[in-house]
């Protein structure tokens, strides 16, 4: 069963959380803010996906990728997004593309949108 995880970027940092904890805590596991209610209006806040990249790496929402037709020639870049029927799609040259990611025979977590923004 996947966990429920969030991480969030105040700015300086990424923070990370899981569903019933009630603090947010940085890359050391350190305790940095407790979580509050209204955290989406100070936090840019993005939901794991449940999925792992080629690498085994957690992809999250705002996850920038590259993805791999094969091991030699290089697929679209873009980034995850919630829609706002719950679906996951890759965000590419600013339009959503319903495309599942299973159809790639790779891909890879290059960055974020938030600490990033110059990949896309």
């Amino acid at each position: 069963m996947t966990q429920c995880k969030f991480r969030a970027w105040d700015g300086k940092r990424m923070l990370n959380r899981i569903l019933y904890d009630r603090n947010w805590y940085d890359a050391d596991d350190k305790c940095i803010r407790r979580a509050m209610p209204r955290d989406s209006n100070i936090l840019k806040v993005m939901q794991f996906t449940g999925l792992l990249d080629k690498k085994k790496k957690e992809a999250y929402e705002s996850d920038i990728i590259q993805t791999f037709y094969d091991d030699r020639r290089k697929g679209d870049v873009g980034y995850l997004e919630c829609t706002n029927l719950g679906s996951l799609c890759l965000v590419v040259n600013g339009k959503p593309t319903p495309i599942p990611l299973c159809v790639y025979a790779e891909w890879e977590i290059i960055g974020n949108i938030h600490e990033n923004p110059e990949l896309i």
